[in-house]
């Protein structure tokens, strides 16, 4: 009702703007309940409508992606008996995984060929903890001119991307974990968890690699040196 009658003041003193309503009404002693309803008054009426100031847009933040293939990120990822590597590109946010058998730096660089190397080449540079290489694994970096950026801390720690990608992956594969009825095979841990990988390569790696594009950078790898495992 008490919109009825502010509309029908609002068109009689010939679409009054909503300020000068409210001074009017606060003026006459107007309930402060009925003089807030005096903006939306103005905001509901046709015509008024055609010459408010659009609303101002709330300031948005997109993530900017950088070169491919230049920081990789390396760590662990255990879940009960089972142990993978885990691989992210700082740039695409594109992330990979590789089973494991132990923290063995032999079976390390074994999986980080398998899941990235042979198929994207080398990295500029591999970041990870420097108690999760030796010597023999620096090595094989220098072999294929990787530089080998060590932290002093676990890796996902340090560096924040890989942070929130072990977190995903592990929170998929422990849903998929529940649906499975029988005692979790090798094989069937690997698949589960490509299938986690992917999640998080559908929607992070995804945009990263749009605004990429938008941008006009490259989504080349940035080496095609050969493998030598």
């Amino acid at each position: 009702e008490a919109l009825k009658v502010l509309k029908k003041v609002h068109l009689q003193r010939h679409y009054l703007p909503a300020a000068e309503m409210k001074k009017a009404l606060k003026t006459a002693g107007a309930d402060p309940k009925i003089i807030e309803l005096a903006e939306e008054v103005v905001h509901r009426c046709p015509a008024c409508r055609l010459w408010l100031p659009m609303p101002a847009q709330p300031n948005s933040r997109i993530t900017q992606a950088g070169e491919f293939n230049i920081l990789i990120i390396i760590d662990n990822i255990f879940d009960g008996k089972f142990a993978a590597l885990a691989v992210i590109d700082e740039g695409s946010y594109l992330g990979q995984g590789e089973m494991i058998e132990g923290r063995d730096e032999h079976e390390l660089w074994r999986a980080l060929v398998a899941c990235w190397v042979r198929h994207h080449g080398s990295p500029i540079t591999c970041r990870c903890d420097q108690e999760f290489v030796g010597d023999w694994f620096a090595s094989k970096c220098e072999e294929l001119d990787i530089v080998l950026e060590l932290t002093g801390g676990e890796a996902h720690n340090a560096v924040g991307i890989m942070n929130p990608f072990v977190r995903q992956v592990k929170a998929v594969l422990h849903r998929l974990l529940q649906d499975e009825k029988e005692d979790i095979t090798a094989a069937r841990w690997a698949e589960l968890l490509a299938m986690s990988i992917h999640a998080w390569t559908a929607t992070r790696s995804g945009e990263a690699l749009h605004m990429r594009w938008l941008s006009g950078g490259s989504t080349a790898t940035s080496s095609t040196s050969p493998v030598r495992a």
